[in-house]
């Protein structure tokens, strides 16, 4: 700030509110500030919804807008990812998150992702309804990645047992693609384009 005058700031770390402590220490310090920051952050909605004051700590510290990786509202599916929250809360709370916790001052994109079984192309559409019925401000479309030949650091749980969770491949232009009872990958990836073109009249871009 005293070399460049900045204020606004992204934080990259995965899950910036991990830590009750962390919240609680970095909230004094940008209140101590002589100047005003905002900041975006990477956030973890079940521990927004758990910690009931975090929310409102994090605005008073600045926060403009955050990442809130949902994944999917259907209850099946977000267990199957590790995030059963989504499916049980976030229809109901983001909503309550957006129009009376942050009072629309703070702003945020809801991560959803097409192809987790055994979400359909119906309950897809029903989601972006949803986002829209509720007026959230951004959500942003991804499509399941799987990589049947995976290699490297990190290798996720569908890349080592993609058919034990139902899983089966297809060959499209010479690339190994991922098909489920429900969806393949190219009916997911112009899904993507379906749905984002739907979205954005109705988001706030940040």
């Amino acid at each position: 700030h005293e070399r460049f005058g900045t204020r606004h700031y992204y934080m990259l770390e995965d899950t910036f509110n991990d830590s009750n402590d962390k919240i609680d220490a970095f909230s004094a310090m940008s209140r101590a500030l002589p100047f005003r920051i905002k900041f975006a952050a990477y956030l973890r909605p079940d521990l927004l919804w758990t910690f009931k004051d975090q929310p409102h700590k994090l605005q008073e510290a600045g926060l403009a807008s955050g990442f809130l990786g949902v994944e999917s509202l259907n209850p099946q599916a977000s267990r199957l990812i590790g995030k059963a929250w989504s499916g049980e809360h976030a229809r109901t709370w983001l909503p309550q998150l957006y129009h009376d916790i942050w009072q629309k001052q703070v702003t945020f994109r809801t991560s959803l992702i097409i192809g987790i079984p055994p979400d359909t192309r119906e309950q897809l559409l029903e989601t972006h309804q949803w986002a829209l019925d509720n007026g959230l401000p951004n959500w942003k479309w991804h499509v399941l990645n799987i990589n049947r030949d995976q290699q490297g650091g990190w290798i996720s749980e569908f890349d080592r047992n993609a058919d034990q969770y139902g899983f089966d491949w297809y060959t499209e232009n010479g690339q190994t693609r991922w098909k489920t009872q429900y969806m393949t990958w190219r009916e997911a990836k112009d899904m993507q384009k379906e749905l984002e073109s739907l979205a954005k009249p109705h988001q706030v871009q940040d």
